[in-house]
């Protein structure tokens, strides 16, 4: 199966987003499904720096989530 998907023009021909753009997963804040699209379908390819702003998101995320988590819970569950 090949699908080269393009940010606005290509769509997915395959998955859960099937007709969706990468434009169109962006605005769904879909950013581990871009992410993972780029890392595992080598007949997909995401522009580079979308690729960078979703990972990116994807960490600020993370951090934001385990800032949440420390404010709420302290660091009971903190083994180091």
């Amino acid at each position: 199966m090949l699908c080269a998907v393009n940010l606005r023009i290509m769509k997915l021909t395959f998955g859960k987003h099937k007709g969706k753009t990468i434009a169109d997963l962006v605005n769904e804040e879909e950013y581990s499904y871009i992410v993972w699209l780029e890392e595992n379908v080598d007949s997909v390819s995401v522009d580079k720096e979308v690729y960078e702003y979703c990972k990116n998101e994807l960490f600020v995320d993370k951090i934001m989530h385990e800032a949440k988590m420390e404010s709420e819970h302290g660091d009971w569950g903190c083994r180091d």
